[in-house]
């Protein structure tokens, strides 16, 4: 099982949320048609116990959901936005910052509402520190799946407690080293751009994705084009406007009062 769905995550054949489909149709065909552990009858026992795990998830999914949209109305993602905008003036500090926030909020907010409230507020601020946005996407996706494995929302943790049939207190105690590995990553992630982007500069080979070589490279705006200089076999960068005509009209040497060569 981990390898059809690592490897058909990893591999581009479906997505995560595909996956656990694919999960529960072979682990069905497993259990019924080669191990024969699961007969018919058990199907209502195993769908009814699949329902009751599922609505606790959706429970606290739900109330994270309800709880971002009383902050959002409140204005504490924009405030928060404004905020680090003013103070950090560096970006290191910036990133700094949006990590420690949104380690903070993604202990109260689900991971997709705070990525959904909170990317259009600190995406242009990071543009505007010259940050790489897919390098920022990492950072924001990443972050916020840490809140998945803390109190008092973390999803994870009551997912993993409804199946092991085991209080939320014994897990917390063995959770700690692998909390401790992840902000380890983040810092990584954060700091050393080159791992999130060598793959898609090595793909792309193209500077379209990297906002200080937009700025540094020449623009060819509408209605530009390479133009030959007259009379000097140049080609130059103009404007296809009609300044740009009469000018090109002044240069062209004159044949008024030029008499025809006689044999």
């Amino acid at each position: 099982m981990p390898v059809i769905i690592l490897g058909g995550i990893y591999g581009g054949v479906f997505t995560p949320t595909e996956a656990s489909a694919v999960a529960v149709f072979y682990a069905l065909v497993v259990g019924v048609v080669i191990y024969r552990e699961i007969s018919v009858r058990d199907l209502y026992a195993v769908l009814k116990k699949s329902v009751i795990s599922s609505a606790v998830i959706m429970f606290i999914i739900a109330n994270a959901g309800l709880f971002a949209f009383l902050i959002t109305r409140a204005g504490v993602p924009d405030a928060i936005g404004r905020w680090l905008e003013a103070v950090l003036q560096s970006p290191a500090m910036f990133l700094l910052g949006v990590n420690a926030a949104l380690f903070i909020i993604g202990m109260f907010i689900e991971t997709s509402a705070a990525i959904i409230v909170l990317a259009p507020i600190l995406a242009p601020v990071a543009m505007h520190f010259g940050i790489d946005p897919v390098h920022f996407g990492l950072v924001m996706v990443v972050n916020p799946a840490l809140g998945m494995i803390t109190p008092p929302f973390g999803v994870n943790l009551f997912a993993a407690c409804t199946v092991a049939r085991i209080s939320l207190d014994r897990i917390i105690k063995d959770l700690v080293p692998f909390v401790l590995v992840i902000p380890a990553c983040l810092m990584v992630i954060t700091y050393v751009p080159q791992l999130s982007l060598a793959l898609r500069d090595r793909c792309t080979r193209s500077s379209d994705y990297n906002p200080r070589a937009r700025e540094s490279s020449p623009r060819t705006t509408e209605g530009e084009s390479n133009a030959q200089v007259p009379g000097t076999g140049k080609r130059r960068h103009r404007a296809a406007s009609p300044c740009w005509r009469e000018a090109a009209a002044d240069e062209q040497p004159s044949t008024e009062g030029a008499s025809p060569r006689n044999g």
